[in-house]
């Protein structure tokens, strides 16, 4: 309601539909004046009232009470009104209660609404998923305490050993040993078809002849697949695993597998898209001589960053701490590249090997599990096309002293996240939150190796379909109970599914904990085990 304050302690109320007309009112001669009115005057309340510029009112428009009055005369049913008082100049922005045309509007705020959920499915997100009173691990749903979220032993999958423990050989330099793209690297591959040059394609398993080996540890590239996917590797004669040894959905992704062989010496490689791959050999298992490994007590980092990036075509010498022996372990990454190339790591004496990858980038992060030997020490070679800071953190230790051995085991799938089934069964429903822990207890694995020093795992990143936006990030694998250390798995914003080897020690009690900075659904699967010779 507008109030224009015109004098005195009398208000006249003039309605809205009069305000786009310019209102006076009537002069003094004119008060008290008895109806009926003459022209260009009106009859309120038995008062003539003055209409000015020909204006005139609506119908029940205009009350034309004074405020003292207001009350006890019956004409005053209008409160939407305009008042008027001689000697003041005030304006009250009171909103006018004016009725609306009465037409359908769009329901905005059933749309801007939440939808709830069935079930609590983020256990960190101190949110009320499904808008039953309760966040977090406060809900039923989440069956959940401070620290890891146990995943149930019943639901562990068994992981028997497949043929003996092996030695880690690990050869200087690395070799090529498949390049679908070129015909004199590619003769050990046969498709389903016959031919042996070419992308990988859907269809019947390519086959691939190995050499005498228990299991093989290659690096894996893909190269300007057509889509994203994956590929997978096993050894002749036993079931296809659900376990890719290799995610891609860039330009050029790689990962490296350890891959049992066999008395067959040959292994099946199919994929769900069309890819050129290319095999890098880092290690091959045999019965007798060879390497243990040991976890070191203490990881350690060597970093490029707050420096300039290494230069192309150069060797940059790695710290290694206080590992020793013939060879090391480590997560390489690649971090704030300027644009495309490849690292590769190699004994900084000794012949430059060839054209081997260790990591390939493409402006973004890249991570991944690498055994190099260390003769005269580690040298990074950075290649390509563009610069990239290097991160290095070595976890282990390879030489002939040590007396422990590896065991490959049938590849077992011991989380998934997106699996409904082991969501109601564990302690956890869907995505999994940003640093929320997953314990799992590999001493209770069915069939599993006994004198466990330390796992082989593969650590795999997830976003599901919906999320449009997803967010670089890492992955941590860690013995229960001690500090995570250095990240596993370094993604970036970009994708939807990324993965890694990880090589982990065990609590004291046989538990292994693992979780990632963001939200995502997490799958971890056991690809072998180091144990005590």
């Amino acid at each position: 309601m507008v109030r224009l304050g015109v004098g005195g302690t009398g208000w006249l109320r003039f309605g809205l539909l009069a305000m786009a007309a310019a209102c006076t009112i009537s002069s003094p001669s004119l008060e008290g004046r008895a109806c009926p009115c003459a022209d260009g005057f009106r009859c309120v309340d038995g008062v003539c009232i003055a209409l000015s510029d020909g204006a005139s009112f609506a119908d029940g428009a205009v009350d034309g009470l004074p405020d003292d009055s207001a009350e006890d005369s019956p004409s005053n049913t209008d409160a939407r009104t305009l008042d008027v008082a001689p000697d003041e100049a005030r304006i009250d922005m009171t909103v006018p209660d004016v009725a609306m045309p009465d037409r359908a509007m769009p329901d905005r705020a059933v749309d801007m609404a939440p939808a709830c959920a069935t079930r609590e499915s983020i256990c960190t997100d101190e949110m009320d998923d499904d808008c039953d009173g309760n966040t977090d691990c406060e809900d039923p749903d989440c069956r959940c305490s401070a620290g890891a979220i146990a995943v149930h032993d019943a639901l562990l999958p068994p992981a028997p050993a497949v043929g003996p423990s092996l030695r880690l050989n690990v050869p200087a330099p690395a070799t090529r040993y498949v390049n679908t793209s070129t015909d004199s690297m590619s003769r050990s591959l046969r498709r389903g078809d016959g031919t042996f040059t070419g992308p990988l394609a859907s269809g019947p398993p390519a086959r691939l002849s190995t050499g005498a080996w228990g299991a093989v540890w290659f690096n894996a590239v893909s190269v300007m697949a057509d889509a994203p996917g994956f590929v997978k590797m096993w050894r002749s004669g036993s079931a296809e695993p659900d376990e890719p040894i290799l995610n891609f959905s860039g330009a050029v992704n790689a990962d490296s597998s350890i891959t049992p062989v066999g008395s067959s010496r040959e292994l099946l490689l199919t994929t769900n898209r069309v890819t050129p791959l290319i095999l890098d050999l880092l290690g091959t298992f045999t019965t007798s001589g060879g390497l243990g490994l040991r976890m070191l007590a203490t990881p350690n980092r060597f970093e490029t960053r707050g420096g300039s990036r290494p230069p192309l075509r150069t060797s940059t010498r790695v710290s290694l701490g206080s590992a020793v022996g013939s060879a090391v372990v480590f997560t390489a990454t690649s971090v704030d590249s300027l644009g495309r190339g490849f690292l590769r790591f190699q004994p900084c004496s000794g012949p430059e090997p060839e054209q081997i990858s260790h990591i390939n980038y493409d402006g973004s992060r890249a991570s991944n599990l690498v055994v190099a030997p260390i003769a005269g020490g580690l040298c990074a070679f950075t290649a390509g096309l563009s610069q990239t800071h290097i991160v290095v953190d070595t976890v282990a230790e390879l030489s002939s002293s040590i007396r422990t051995r590896y065991q490959p085991v049938r590849v077992s799938r011991l989380v998934d996240t997106r699996s409904s089934q082991r969501d109601r069964e564990t302690a956890w429903t869907g995505l999994v939150g940003a640093n929320q822990e997953l314990n799992v207890d590999v001493s209770s694995i069915p069939e599993i190796p006994s004198n466990i020093d330390s796992v082989v795992v593969r650590v795999t990143v997830v976003f599901p379909p919906e999320e449009v936006s997803p967010r670089s990030g890492e992955a941590y694998v860690y013995a229960c109970g001690s500090s995570p250390g250095f990240p596993d798995l370094a993604f970036p914003g970009s994708g939807t599914t990324h993965a890694s080897l990880a090589l982990s020690g065990l609590s004291p009690d046989g538990r292994l904990c693992f979780y990632s900075t963001v939200r995502a659904h997490l799958v971890l699967s056991l690809v072998g085990a180091w144990v005590d010779g």
